[in-house]
């Protein structure tokens, strides 16, 4: 589900952004972790719940835009990601 989340937010970020190379950027990225989150890698993926919740990121990251708060959610979109990623490599090494 966080991973859909954050893959929509990245999507929506690689919309909104001026600079091609940022949004070139955002749009590989969201779409790596969209196509991470959906495969099978020893986990239960449920492809419907990753397609909702990536509508649901989008959303959310239009609305900050709209309030001009869409750095800051950037910032907390790159940090919940790199702590999922923690987890996951953590969780596979022990």
């Amino acid at each position: 589900m966080v991973k859909g989340f954050v893959s929509g937010s990245f999507i929506a970020f690689a919309i909104l952004f001026d600079h091609f190379l940022i949004q070139l950027l955002f749009f590989i990225l969201g779409i790596t972790i969209f196509v991470e989150s959906i495969t099978v890698f020893g986990e239960n993926p449920h492809v419907f719940t990753a397609v909702i919740f990536s509508g649901a990121g989008m959303l959310v990251t239009f609305i900050f835009w709209i309030y001009g708060l869409d750095k800051v959610y950037l910032i907390g979109v790159i940090t919940l990601m790199v702590f999922v990623y923690i987890k996951r490599s953590y969780r596979q090494v022990s």
